[in-house]
């Protein structure tokens, strides 16, 4: 998954972690305690034979949700993402 992400708002520790990718960026950002808001833009339902559903490898076709939203850091955006539940 590829993110763009305003690495300017945290400091070079918390960057170089983002940057590896070795964690999700939500344990990331909650280990360093910086101050994070998740602003949902859009829920979104997705069809069973959406090709994004059919990643899941369910063994039975079935609608998934999931929603747009931007992450914001110390009151800024950082990110915009895509989150898709795997049903």
């Amino acid at each position: 998954m590829t993110l763009t992400f305003n690495l300017a708002l945290v400091a070079a520790k918390v960057r170089d972690e983002i940057v590896r990718a070795e964690s999700p960026l939500g344990e990331i950002l909650i280990r360093h305690r910086i101050l994070r808001r998740v602003k949902p833009d859009a829920f979104l339902q997705f069809d069973a034979a959406d090709p994004l559903v059919a990643r899941f490898g369910l063994p039975a076709p079935r609608p998934a949700y999931g929603r747009l939203a931007t992450i914001e850091c110390n009151g800024r955006p950082a990110v915009d993402r895509l989150e898709i539940v795997r049903p």
